[in-house]
């Protein structure tokens, strides 16, 4: 509201004029009476102007009332005015981006699936360098609310940012916007060194196979579900890498690739893992870590009751041989060279019945050599350069598939059985 000045001058006027009149008669009376007369008109002017700011004090005190509702009249000498209207403040919903949205859906989601969301938002970390990528900047957008997808392509990226994947030697399109099932790359490798030999395939990155009736897992009660599903070969069950460059840690998330059968990494120095996180790896069945320089005690193996082929060749290894070894029975390939494995094989390893080679050169074992007389399909026998005493098992010579048997450089006495001409089959002996 804004004072009206010519409404104040009309109420103030008469007075005015009154105290002009009154001021010209008195100039026409006598000293005395002009002196009475001018202290009367004086205090007229100051009860006057007394009025004037008590009234403007009213005034301005009933404008400035913080209980005045918008409606209350005013005096007629201020003009009415419109209160603002306040403008409501956003909503935390609606000031959310769509990518802060997608991320933090993303982020819930693999938390429900058991991922620690404490490493997801922590920065810097490769947990949450996968996160970021996943839902922010993968091509593929996997939708938050298709778990199984978004939980191994979650995985399978983080391997490759846990692993140092941008120095790797082939990238295998790793993190492209393709299904993680085409991160791979496929190099032909010679049998041996022969010009004319032939050569095999080798794989590097991820390989997967198409899921199994036996292997849904799927609510069946969800018959519509059950009824839409359409098997493809969408699930991770390989890991496969050699000289390639991997620098850094095994993340322990690879534990919920729950269809992973195969883990090989190879030649690979400055790879490291725990004990703890190969342990939770119960479905593999092919385990390869050689030449990784992985040192301290042998990983408990007990639980991989489907492992057929188990590789830490070419690290430092510590401690006894795993007398659990002997209750795998799907064994057929077992290489324990060069490490610094000690004591003696358990006789139980003779109950191996599928086993095809046995390779612990280059160690502290002890004792006895070992028996393979029920591992009639065992191929390769590698014992050399250990601490075996005792005489040569005549046993042995009745393993018409062996190919290579070496026991050379150990404490053995005695003279080799005369049916070594059994061996028909022998390509290479260290005796």
């Amino acid at each position: 509201p804004i004072v009206d000045g010519a409404a104040m001058y009309e109420v103030a006027l008469p007075s005015i004029e009154m105290i002009k009149v009154g001021l010209m008669e008195a100039a026409q009376e006598p000293p005395s009476q002009y002196r009475r007369k001018r202290w009367r008109i004086m205090a007229i002017i100051f009860a006057i102007v007394v009025l004037l700011v008590v009234g403007v004090g009213i005034l301005v005190g009933a404008l400035l009332a913080p209980n005045r509702e918008p409606n209350d009249q005013l005096p007629s000498i201020f003009h009415p005015s419109i209160a603002p209207v306040p403008t409501p403040l956003p909503s935390a919903e609606q000031s959310r981006s769509p990518l802060d949205t997608r991320l933090e859906d993303v982020a819930a989601a693999l938390a429900a699936e058991g991922i620690d969301e404490a490493k997801l938002w922590l920065e810097g970390s490769a947990q949450h360098e996968a996160l970021i990528w996943l839902a922010l900047e993968d091509e593929r957008n996997v939708p938050y609310d298709d778990p199984h997808t978004l939980l191994q392509r979650y995985v399978v990226a983080l391997f490759y940012l846990s692993l140092g994947g941008h120095l790797w030697v082939r990238q295998a399109n790793f993190l492209s916007s393709s299904h993680e099932c085409t991160w791979f790359d496929e190099i032909l490798e010679p049998l041996d060194s022969a010009p004319d030999a032939f050569a095999q395939i080798k794989l590097i990155g991820v390989s997967c196979e198409e899921l199994s009736d036996d292997d849904e897992t799927d609510d069946e009660e969800n018959s519509e579900e059950s009824e839409n599903f359409v098997s493809l070969p969408d699930r991770v069950t390989g890991l496969s890498f050699g000289l390639n460059n991997l620098i850094g840690t095994l993340p322990a998330e690879i534990m919920y690739l729950t269809h992973l059968r195969e883990l090989i990494i190879n030649q690979e120095d400055e790879f490291e893992t725990y004990p703890d996180v190969i342990q939770e790896l119960t479905q593999l069945e092919t385990l390869v870590l050689a030449s990784c320089e992985i040192d301290g005690s042998f990983p408990d193996l007990s639980k991989f009751k489907a492992l057929r082929s188990v590789s830490f060749a070419f690290n430092q290894l510590a401690g006894n041989f795993p007398s659990y070894l002997p209750t795998l029975t799907e064994l057929v390939n077992i290489d324990l060279t060069s490490n610094d494995i000690t004591g003696p094989i358990p006789t139980g390893i003779s109950n191996l019945i599928n086993l095809e080679s046995f390779l612990v050169e280059q160690n502290r074992l002890r004792g006895p050599l070992p028996e393979f007389s029920n591992s009639v399909s065992i191929k390769y026998v590698a014992l050399g350069r250990n601490a075996f005493s005792g005489t040569i098992p005549s046993s042995y010579f009745n393993l018409t598939n062996l190919e290579v048997l070496e026991f050379g450089f150990n404490s053995l006495e005695g003279q080799l059985p005369e049916n070594l001409q059994n061996l028909n089959s022998l390509v290479f002996a260290d005796f």
